[in-house]
């Protein structure tokens, strides 16, 4: 595991790890504008072979500025035609992806026009991006001669907040899924706007990834005898045409799973406990 000092306030961490093991985590200090941002804090780390622990080595921290004008919800970094960006989304129903290849970083899209807050988002490509929203929508937007514009917009879920989406392919079919407190995850056809599946679990969705093409694994929060509890739930080969799969819930955690995300090899979990952040790698051949 990786142990970081709890942050003031509600520590939102970024997806994913990137390939030299460099784990990026970001943190919103509150909703006050002068200090909405993004803060990114990597640790370089060392794997040991059988993947159950990570030595933090290294440990810098950089502020990057934006103009965010309120609370910082994720952070995706990511890398295209040699170069570092950073793409991040706000309670303030915009977009911004940042060129951070240099000491500082540099603003290259403002993205305005979502419907609500955006918790969640994920990259498909230079040209493509899928939102998740605080109002029950999931959105595809599309870059076209430098200019981002939605394509589809579709409301899956109730009002409740869409928490996480992710993408997928199967059959050269392009789907949007997504987990939301409305205890759902659906998977939606993100070219003809047509949700095709849902899933139901017995508490809110706070994370998910996918462990392969066809296999999704989700985080929720529930209730039992008045006690907060948190669960880890694995729906393994999903077939997208009639919403067929196995059903297993692995267990139940004791403490807040915050964000999850997967590499070729392994799934890493960041959980929060005690104001100290873990992260925990588990090989993904265990799980499917």
């Amino acid at each position: 595991t990786i142990t970081s000092q709890g942050f003031k306030g509600w520590n939102k961490f970024s997806e994913p790890f990137n390939h030299d093991s460099t784990v990026y985590l970001t943190a919103n200090i509150n909703d006050a504008p002068e200090e909405a941002g993004l803060y990114l804090f990597s640790f370089k780390a060392v794997r040991n072979k059988d993947c159950k622990s990570l030595k933090c080595v290294r440990n810098a921290e950089e502020c990057f500025g934006n103009s965010h004008i309120m609370s910082v919800e994720r952070a995706l970094f990511f890398k295209y035609n040699k170069r570092e960006y950073i793409a991040t989304t706000s309670i303030d129903r915009c977009v911004e992806i940042l060129d951070v290849s240099g000491t500082e970083a540099n603003l290259i899209y403002h993205i305005e026009g979502h419907t609500n807050g955006i918790p969640c988002m994920d990259i498909i490509n230079e040209n493509t991006i899928y939102t998740s929203h605080y109002s029950g929508e999931v959105c595809r937007w599309i870059k076209t001669n430098n200019t981002w514009k939605c394509k589809t917009i579709v409301k899956v879920h109730s009002n409740e907040w869409v928490w996480v989406i992710k993408h997928a392919k199967q059959a050269d079919t392009d789907y949007m899924i997504a987990g939301s407190y409305d205890h759902n995850i659906s998977i939606t056809n993100a070219v003809l706007g047509k949700s095709v599946i849902m899933y139901g679990c017995k508490g809110r969705i706070k994370s998910l990834d996918l462990l392969n093409e066809n296999s999704v694994i989700t985080a929720y929060d529930y209730k039992m005898n008045n006690k907060n509890k948190f669960a880890v739930h694995i729906f393994k080969n999903i077939d997208f045409t009639t919403g067929i799969a196995e059903n297993i819930v692995i267990y139940d955690s004791p403490a807040y799973i915050q964000c999850m995300c997967t590499d070729k090899d392994n799934l890493y979990l960041v959980v929060n406990q005690d104001s100290k952040s873990n992260v925990y790698c588990i090989n993904k051949d265990t799980l499917i």
